[in-house]
């Protein structure tokens, strides 16, 4: 369920202007939503068993954690296709996206 949504998210992505400096993709936005409906999700859980709670929730965040790097790894991957590089291998900005390649 997480990598459909995500998957969904990116494949309608487009840059949306929040500020006069700040641009944001929208699949960021849907991921962020999402995650956050997971989160909320685990705190709203009342157990009475704690050790039960602590592996389901070990679990949980384990998801969690896969989907944000499920998200990084297809949105990279996507913005390498559509901007990122040029013919020579540098990486370029557009007017919709600027990703900084610190390694």
């Amino acid at each position: 369920m997480c990598r459909e949504r995500i998957s969904k998210a990116i494949a309608i992505d487009e840059a949306v202007r929040m500020t006069d400096e700040v641009m944001f993709s929208t699949s960021v936005t849907d991921t962020n939503v999402f995650l956050h409906q997971m989160v909320s999700f685990w705190k709203s859980l009342d157990w009475p068993d704690t050790e039960q709670a602590f592996g389901y929730g070990l679990k949980h965040f384990e998801n969690l954690g896969q989907c944000v790097l499920y998200y990084v790894e297809t949105c990279y991957q996507q913005l390498s296709e559509k901007y990122l590089y040029d013919s020579e291998g540098r990486v370029t900005i557009s007017e919709r996206v600027q990703v900084l390649n610190i390694a």
